[in-house]
């Protein structure tokens, strides 16, 4: 059951500006290893909040909650925000969160990340123009996959992203990694390197110190006074094989075999399509292996068999006719997420085996993503269809009892379940009757209503087959009921008055803007009333689109929200 932040951590104390970030948050689950030595805190917001604070927030909760334990504090975010975002908005307003994010746990990606350029093609599709070197297009990959989950796995856009390149100048060690990294593709493809480095190729001022790349490939020559002066002439492979115009991108991608990871399978052979139909992918998995529970995977452990229910899964399509595809798998112990790439044309099949609600074994080998700060099961060796190996709870008590007071979803920050669901569960547990008592409301009657109706239709039914009468009288009772409310209505509601006179005409105006600089902001909404001895004489309002996203504190300020405006 999801609660507010600060109904989850009742006893944590923030600095006002990080309590009005998260007042609105919630938590949609709490997670922690067997050796409790990390605590995973899932959270969902309709408006961003910087990286830096949400660090901070995971220091307070470390600080105050898990004071003189060992213990790592990680706060995983997920946003849902109003259709005023777009790729290109969100960037703007995050991308310092993205250099915070990286900084903790990728500097290199940092560095990369820093010297691209955005700009928006259209409301869903971002052009990524990265500089013209070879350190960056070894990194392109990563940099579109990064920028790929922060907008659409963490914030919930479904962008797409476009590749082009953009001369930059260099320094001298750029250059000089620039060399290398040609030097390392080359190596990798399999293409002869010279028994020594040709000083023609390195970048001028550093070839002096060039050493053999057969002797030591990884040594760096010092810097020469005269290295900054010149203009290096680039090594052949920088210019081999690259792609004139855009390239577009819609998830993970391969850049060749530079960088790209060998696959292994733990019995030898490569995968085939099974025979068994309840393959969904990949190998047969034996009845004979050992089931690992979900809750005991800790670390990269090796190859292991789960089996669970599915409760989400999702897709996104790549170049080349693949896809990724994505399981969230629980047994109801803890959850992993399952990735693995298939053919496009698969995925249709795949997926509708791996729809929410179904049960499956996978074989696969757990792996720590660094993005996401949890493990997950990676390119699984194989899944398989399982069987349902939940036990039904029973109410085993002689004498039933009868729950007269139970909140459905209805009950708003309180119940989580369907009517439907809890009426079933009480009739089929034998009870002679159950009570909806939801918060002031009365929504949750009708389905009740239904779902008794459907049950004493088969009770009737069954009656007659039988040559008996059915009796309504004694059949199981739905109970109506609502948790009631007064409200004091005598109550005053002026106070401290001053006996000033309002018999003048006036007029009360007020504009409210996206900020607090008079040049920089931008109008939300214009309202105004006249009054005219103490009557309202006439009165005008209107919203006003600013074209950009209204920040979260202005909205805390002001109340008004993207979906207002738009």
């Amino acid at each position: 059951m999801e609660k507010l932040f600060f109904e989850a951590f009742k006893s944590l104390k923030l600095k006002k500006n990080l309590s009005d970030l998260f007042e609105d948050v919630t938590v949609s689950k709490i997670s922690a290893t067997n050796r409790k030595d990390l605590v995973k805190i899932y959270i969902r917001s309709t408006h961003l909040i910087p990286k830096r604070d949400i660090y901070a927030v995971e220091a307070e909760i470390k600080k105050q909650i898990f004071a003189g334990t060992v213990i790592e504090v990680h706060i995983i975010e997920e946003y849902h925000l109003s259709e005023s975002y777009t790729p290109k908005t969100l960037i703007d307003e995050y991308l310092d969160s993205m250099y915070a994010e990286l900084t903790e746990c990728n500097r290199v990606m940092e560095n990369a990340l820093k010297k691209v350029e955005f700009k928006e093609v259209n409301a869903t599709t971002l052009e990524v123009s990265l500089p013209d070197l070879e350190i960056i297009r070894a990194r392109e990959h990563e940099i579109l996959e990064y920028l790929s989950k922060v907008v659409n796995e963490r914030c919930n856009l479904n962008a797409s992203f476009v590749v082009s390149f953009h001369d930059s100048p260099v320094s001298s060690h750029e250059e000089w990694d620039e060399y290398r990294i040609s030097q390392l593709v080359k190596e990798r493809l399999g293409a002869k390197l010279e028994a020594s480095v040709s000083t023609e190729e390195l970048p001028s001022g550093e070839a002096s110190n060039a050493v053999s790349a057969n002797t030591d490939k990884d040594a760096k020559p010092e810097k020469t006074e005269g290295a900054k002066e010149t203009t290096a002439s680039k090594p052949a492979e920088k210019t081999a094989g690259k792609a004139d115009g855009k390239k577009s991108f819609d998830g993970k991608k391969s850049f060749g075999e530079f960088g790209k990871r060998k696959s292994f399978a733990p019995r030898g052979g490569n995968f085939e399509k099974s025979d068994n139909p309840d393959v969904i992918w990949g190998r047969e998995i034996s009845e004979e292996e050992e089931i690992t529970p979900i809750e005991d995977i800790v670390g990269e452990v090796g190859y292991v068999v789960i089996r669970g229910k599915v409760i989400a899964n999702d897709r996104r399509d790549i170049k080349n006719e693949k896809s990724i595809l994505f399981a969230n798998i629980t047994d109801f112990t803890d959850t992993i997420r399952i990735k693995m790439f298939v053919k496009t044309e698969d995925t249709d099949e795949i997926l509708n085996k791996l729809s929410p609600g179904n049960f499956v074994k996978v074989w696969g080998m757990p792996a720590y993503d660094s993005f996401d700060k949890e493990i997950c099961i990676s390119s699984p060796t194989g899944i398989m269809v399982s069987k349902d190996f939940r036990t039904k709870r029973m109410d085993t008590a002689p004498v039933k009892r009868v729950e007269l007071h139970c909140h459905t979803k209805m009950s708003d920050m309180d119940g989580v379940s369907e009517v439907s669901d809890i009426v079933s569960r009480a009739f089929s547990w034998g009870h002679k009757a159950i009570a909806i008592t939801d918060h002031g409301v009365v929504q949750a009657f009708p389905d009740a209503n239904h779902t008794w109706e459907k049950f004493w239709k088969k009770e009737k039914a069954k009656k007659e087959e039988a040559g008996e009468t059915a009796d309504k009288q004694n059949f199981f009772k739905v109970i109506y009921g609502v948790e009631g409310y007064l409200v004091d209505d005598l109550s005053q509601t002026v106070t401290d008055s001053k006996d000033q006179s309002i018999d003048d005409s006036y007029v009360v105006f007020d504009i409210e803007t996206t900020g607090f600089s008079p040049t920089k902001n931008k109008i939300i909404e214009i309202g105004a009333v006249k009054v005219e001895k103490g009557a309202i004489t006439g009165s005008f309002s209107e919203f006003v689109n600013p074209e950009v996203p209204i920040p979260y504190r202005i909205t805390k300020l002001t109340s008004i929200t993207d979906d207002e405006v738009k």
